[in-house]
């Protein structure tokens, strides 16, 4: 029982209140299971919600990550001595669900002509359950997000499939997964270990605690390499103002997380500066 109050205890430092709640009244009667199953549950049950071609993350992948690779492919053809040997400009989407964001920017990458030897796009979760859907190439999405991708579908990106509820009916195309790698990764313990060059995390910060967020911004800066661009969530809108009743049951949260992203480049171990746009930053 020790083990097991000991997670109880982590979770509730780490994420925002009510999820371990949450997850209880879902999972039933866990105290005849390992802690270690617990854990796996309970991660099994987290849903860093993601979606197909979001305009934010479009807009801002466009904006920062494009030019970068751009910029790496330049710098290749202009000192080709200087060349590491990984020639690719690898990306982090973290959390990445069941890889709708990663295939959405796989697909905006095959659109500027940009393939495998240009960009790796990787994408990380801790739950294992939907990176294992991830890696399969065949996940399961709403009917109006199929209808949604029907120009992609067109175009060969992706295809419907015949099987039934609830199992997957929408598959990525190869040349789409071939741009794509997925691994299970928890930030809360560890950092990163491989160097990108960009990393987009905008579902993250939302669902932690104060103590979570300042862990996971933490492990995602610690190993990074000077110029690895990170990017936020989007700047939420609150309103002007003190926050009373339900605005600030609505707002409160957001507002919070608004000031806690804007103080990173303030944060003196993190090596990060703020560029132009809100909620990116640059390791310096």
């Amino acid at each position: 029982m020790e083990e097991l109050s000991k997670l109880i205890q982590n979770i509730k430092k780490q994420f925002i209140p009510g999820t371990w709640d949450s997850f209880l009244k879902n999972a039933g009667r866990i105290y005849q299971k390992e802690t270690k199953q617990i854990q796996e549950d309970f991660f099994d049950q987290l849903y860093f919600k993601t979606g197909f071609f979001r305009t934010c993350v479009i807009e801002m992948f466009k904006s920062h990550a494009i030019p970068k690779i751009k910029e790496n492919e330049k710098n290749k053809l202009e000192n080709p001595q200087n060349n590491p040997q990984n020639k690719t400009t690898n990306i982090l989407i973290l959390p990445c669900a069941n890889g709708q964001e990663v295939f959405s920017l796989a697909t905006i990458c095959l659109e500027e002509k940009l393939n495998s030897e240009h960009v790796k796009i990787h994408g990380a979760d801790l739950n294992k359950t939907l990176i294992q859907e991830a890696k399969s190439g065949k996940i399961l999405i709403g009917n109006k997000t199929i209808n949604d991708l029907d120009e992609y579908i067109k175009q060969g990106y992706f295809s419907k499939t015949q099987f039934p509820y609830p199992q997957p009916n929408l598959a990525i195309s190869e040349q789409v997964q071939y741009l794509c790698k997925y691994y299970e990764h928890n930030i809360l313990n560890q950092s990163l270990i491989k160097k990108y060059d960009v990393i987009i995390c905008t579902n993250l910060l939302i669902q932690l605690s104060r103590e979570g967020k300042k862990t996971a911004v933490k492990n995602l800066t610690k190993n990074q390499k000077p110029g690895t661009i990170i990017i936020f969530n989007k700047h939420y809108y609150t309103p002007p103002g003190k926050l009373y009743g339900l605005n600030n049951e609505k707002y409160g949260r957001r507002r919070k997380d608004n000031e806690f992203i804007a103080s990173l480049d303030r944060k003196s171990t993190l090596g990060l500066k703020e560029l132009k746009a809100p909620n990116v930053y640059e390791k310096i």
